[in-house]
């Protein structure tokens, strides 16, 4: 059915508040990585995934920075954030170490 979220999305959603936040609302980001881009989007529950707010951002330190800053302006709260992304060696390590770092902030 149009506007519904697919019950895999769901399942995971479910599956991930349970075993790594069960106690919080989270926020999900899925990055696509490549070697000067990065792509995040964010899981709106209840939208179609065309309609999630997503941007595209340098992947660099300041790129990330960038990033983080258009996530708070979308009301994410970083400290509760569930970040997915593929591991393409050495594309995404500065990202994984730069997100790491602001975990343990």
């Amino acid at each position: 059915m149009p506007g519904q979220v697919p019950f895999r999305d769901l399942a995971v959603r479910q599956l991930v508040k349970d075993v790594a936040y069960p106690d919080i609302e989270s926020s999900f980001i899925g990055i696509d990585i490549s070697k000067n881009v990065i792509d995040a989007s964010i899981f709106c529950e209840g939208a179609p995934i065309k309609d999630f707010p997503h941007a595209v951002f340098n992947n660099s330190h300041k790129g990330f920075g960038e990033m983080c800053t258009w996530l708070k302006k979308n009301h994410v709260v970083l400290s509760n954030c569930l970040f997915g992304m593929e591991l393409t060696g050495s594309y995404s390590m500065e990202l994984e170490k730069f997100l790491n770092a602001r975990n343990d902030q």
